[in-house]
């Protein structure tokens, strides 16, 4: 069953880049000016971690390297802008080196000018990393550790109605795959349209947005109708608010086995019956973000709700607040601080949830060079399960130093 998914997926994928080859192809000839911008990088990072698996009960302390060697390769002309990455980010731990892994992240982004009005794009992506990371940055989720490879790719048109407006339709598919069986793998498809309106002003936007998500597994198929509205305005040329706000409808039907106990042999000669059960809900979601910058610094500020789909195959209502600082001390010394408060619950057939995540990132950068730098910085993680009865709490504290190389070409 992987096997077909995966090949399913290999397939979307090949038809995405078939599809970003054929537009390159398609560049009339009188299209000749373009601009290549191709720039490698490679991070070295040495690192400190006193939870190393953010265990509520067994804490394992280790050092780790990491070495990221990646790049951006832009390639733009008048009527076709392709935009790619690839990066491999390597853990070596010093004693646990059964967590030694290999995270992936390949992205390709194409837009072309079909016509005066109208664009076409296109997207691929595939990403290993892990499971513990990746769903405590996405939602908030605490999972046990484990190998995780995501598919995606998308494709979509904006066609520009007037001078002040314009219309699209976007779709997206992506499927996950866990190496641990306990976990369960899904697709997502989703389809959404847009009409964005700028206001006589010529400041602020106006967006309204249905869309429709579909999330199937072997655990629960999940329909998620919903429609958001939203509103673009700059207060000044440094300070700006985006929010979105909307409602969802979701229908959800999980699909588990129950054991049949109504005769002395049923105990010895174990019988289950597949069940079927429905559930609908109402919720709401949001995302707003403010950002204000100034001479030597930046403050960006945000907060989300949405849906999102947990490992155990079913959704999961997650909020999260952001916040992120840039300052520049001197000529080559900056300061950042980051940081995120999230809230996961469900009342799901397979796992009740009710958590709550932060985290909390202080660091200072340096620049050797103009293109080479020295950044030292500490994260602290705090987890709280509030339904467990026992071992409720998690902590992480992490310091590293990392130095970072561009080579611009």
């Amino acid at each position: 069953m992987k096997r077909a998914f995966i090949n399913s997926t290999f397939n979307i994928q090949n038809s995405t880049f078939l599809f970003l080859a054929l537009l390159f192809f398609s560049i009339p000839v009188r299209a000749t000016a373009y601009d290549v911008k191709f720039l490698p990088s490679i991070d070295i990072r040495g690192e400190y971690d006193d939870n190393v698996l953010f265990s509520r009960v067994y804490e394992t302390e280790d050092f780790l390297t990491r070495v990221k060697p990646a790049f951006t390769l832009d390639y733009v002309t008048e009527l076709l802008d392709i935009k790619s990455k690839a990066a491999v980010d390597i853990f070596r731990y010093v004693d646990e080196d059964q967590l030694d892994t290999e995270n992936q992240d390949y992205g390709l982004d194409a837009k072309y000018q079909i016509a005066e009005r109208l664009s076409l794009s296109a997207n691929g992506s595939y990403v290993k990393d892990t499971t513990l990371e990746s769903e405590l940055a996405t939602t908030g989720h605490l999972s046990p550790r484990q190998e995780r490879k995501r598919y995606g790719g998308g494709t979509g048109f904006t066609y520009q109605l007037s001078e002040l407006s314009d219309a699209g339709v976007d779709y997206s598919h992506s499927k996950t795959v866990y190496e641990y069986e306990g976990y369960t793998d899904y697709s997502t498809d989703s389809i959404s349209l847009s009409y964005n309106r700028r206001l006589e002003n010529q400041l602020d936007m106006l967006i309204i947005q249905p869309y429709y998500a579909w999330y199937d597994s072997t655990a629960s198929k999940v329909d998620n109708y919903g429609l958001s509205l939203g509103w673009f305005h700059p207060f000044s040329e440094t300070f700006s608010i985006t929010a979105f706000g909307g409602a969802r409808y979701t229908q959800t039907k999980y699909m588990y086995r129950i054991r049949i106990l109504e005769t002395i042999e049923d105990y010895f000669d174990p019988r289950y019956a597949k069940v079927d059960e429905k559930d609908n809900s109402w919720g709401g979601t949001a995302d707003i973000s403010m950002k204000k910058t100034g001479e030597t610094f930046s403050i960006s500020l945000g907060y989300s709700r949405d849906l999102a789909y947990s490992s155990y195959g079913e959704p999961i209502d997650t909020d999260n607040i952001r916040i992120g600082v840039d300052k520049r001390l001197t000529e080559r010394l900056r300061a950042y601080l980051s940081g995120g408060l999230y809230f996961t619950k469900s009342q799901g057939k397979y796992e009740d949830t009710d958590e709550r995540y932060y985290n909390i990132g202080p660091s200072i950068s340096y620049s050797l060079t103009e293109y080479h730098s020295l950044r030292l910085g500490y994260n602290y993680e705090q987890f709280l399960d509030k339904i467990s009865l026992y071992d409720k709490k998690a902590d992480r504290n992490r310091v590293w130093l990392t130095l970072q190389f561009t080579f611009p070409l």
